[in-house]
């Protein structure tokens, strides 16, 4: 993750006006923070009440090595579930770099004058 921090900052402040860029690099940061806390918050649910459940059924202590252990294993796939989940979204909704308006009409003029030299 650490590693992902710097990109993901510079690919989500891309495009930001400079006027914005402090608000903007606010909301990433406090999303980020607020992010990893619930999502460890939510798995760490999920590992419990699977260790429980799977404790339960078998009249195993919920402690035991194996109700642990199905617990973390159920966490894990909340967890690649999430992450294929993102990657689908991401590469639905990401686009490629586009050329903004003025850009387009000064390739345009360029390709003109060329025509009439």
């Amino acid at each position: 993750m650490g590693l992902s921090f710097v990109p993901v900052t510079i690919a989500s402040l891309t495009g930001v006006a400079p006027a914005d860029a402090g608000v903007a690099s606010g909301l990433i940061n406090t999303s980020r923070q607020i992010g990893g806390a619930v999502g460890i918050a939510a798995i760490s649910t999920i590992a419990a009440t699977s260790s429980v459940n799977y404790a339960s059924s078998r009249s195993l202590a919920p402690t035991s090595g194996l109700a642990l252990d199905h617990g973390f294993q159920t966490g894990l796939y909340a967890l690649t579930g999430l992450l294929l989940l993102g990657a689908l979204i991401a590469v639905t909704l990401l686009r490629g770099p586009t050329t903004s308006r003025a850009a387009a009409e000064s390739l345009d003029a360029e390709a003109a004058l060329r025509e009439a030299a």
